[in-house]
C-alpha cells in the first residue's frame, strides 16, 4: 500500500514527499548526481510563505503514491503552478538584466534565434537564517 491521492477537500501539503532526480529527464548519465526526497511543500526561510516545490522536468514522483495516481497529481500541480495568474514572462532587451529567488521560482526560457548571442550567468549567495543575522 502507499498515500492514496489527496480525496475531495484534502490539503495536499499534509505529508506528501517528492523523488527528485537531475540525470532522467535531462538526458544526463551521471549516475554520482544522487536521487533526493523533500517535501512536496516547503517555507522560503525569509518569508515563510509556502513553495509548491515541484519541477515537471525534475521531480520523478510523489512517495508512497501509486505511479498513476503520482502522475497525475504532480501534473494538476503543475499546471497550477505554471497557470498565467502565476507566470512572469520578460519581454527582453539588450542589457537587461533578471535576477529572481530560485528557491521559490520557476523558471525556464523560450525558444531564441540561435544566430543571437545570449550570455548567462548564474550566481549564488550565502544564505544566513533570519535569527542568526
Amino acid at each position: 500500500g502507499g498515500r492514496e491521492a489527496p480525496s475531495e477537500g484534502e490539503d495536499f501539503r499534509d505529508g506528501f514527499r517528492a523523488k527528485r532526480s537531475r540525470n532522467k529527464n535531462l538526458g544526463l548519465d551521471q549516475p554520482d548526481i544522487p536521487e533526493a526526497e523533500h517535501p512536496v511543500i516547503l517555507h522560503h526561510p525569509d518569508t515563510g510563505r509556502e513553495i509548491l516545490y515541484i519541477s515537471r522536468g525534475i521531480t520523478q514522483r510523489v512517495v508512497g503514491m501509486p505511479k498513476y495516481e503520482s502522475d497525475e497529481l504532480l501534473k494538476e500541480l503543475s499546471a497550477h503552478s505554471t497557470h498565467s495568474d502565476y507566470v512572469y514572462a520578460h519581454d527582453w532587451q539588450v542589457g537587461d538584466m533578471v535576477m529572481f529567488d530560485t528557491l521559490g521560482t520557476l523558471h525556464c526560457r523560450d525558444a531564441w534565434d540561435p544566430s543571437e548571442r545570449r550570455v548567462m550567468r548564474q550566481m549564488s549567495t550565502l544564505w544566513t537564517p533570519p535569527g542568526e543575522r
